[in-house]
Order: structure tokens, then sequence, then C-alpha cells
């Protein structure tokens, strides 16, 4: 049986080769996309809300990171500041494409 940790070594030094080619191409990390099963787009990279508080900096925060290009937001319900979240990008949203990922627990 392979090890786990082995594996992901390999998955993550196919990803550096796959980042320099795109670098050196002049694509950007956060302008990359991989196609789901349903054929949407989804960003390769997205911005990450851990320990982003309080609804004035959290529409800031997000604010610039979609006007960077960041089109994948990503958070959780153990960060505590979904309804933040929810209330910036509900002001946002009309302006940006957007894909939001959500981490659960079981």
């Amino acid at each position: 049986m392979t090890n786990p940790l082995n594996f992901l070594g390999h998955l993550v030094l196919l990803f550096s080769f796959y980042m320099v080619n795109a670098q050196q191409k002049g694509d950007m990390a956060k302008d990359m996309n991989f196609k789901l099963l349903s054929g949407d787009l989804m960003p390769l990279v997205g911005f990450g809300t851990y320990q982003v508080r309080g609804d004035d900096l959290i529409k800031s925060v997000l604010d610039h990171a979609l006007a960077a290009g960041y089109r994948l937001i990503d958070s959780a319900a153990v960060y505590g500041n979904e309804v933040s979240i929810g209330k910036a990008l509900k002001e946002l949203l009309p302006k940006h494409n957007l894909s939001i990922n959500l981490q659960t627990t079981n």
C-alpha cells in the first residue's frame, strides 16, 4: 500500500511544476480553473476568510479580493464569520461572478 504522505508529496510536486509552467506563460494562479463534473469551472486558488472578523472589515477585504481577481471565497462554520460574509457578498455579488467554498464537518 502506498504511503499517503508520499502520495501527497508527489501531488504537491506535480502541482508545483504546473504552477511554474503557468507562471512562465504569464498566467496567475487566481486565474486558473478546473472543470467540475457538472461542467462548471472552479478557481484553483481561493481567498481564505479564517480569522477575518467584523462586518466592515469583511466587506472591505472581500471587495479588495474580488477587485484583485479572486473568484473563490473559502469559509467554514467554525470561523464564525459566515453571517458577515453573507451580508458582504449579498452587496458585492452583483459586481462579480463568484464561487463559494463552505467547509462542513460530519
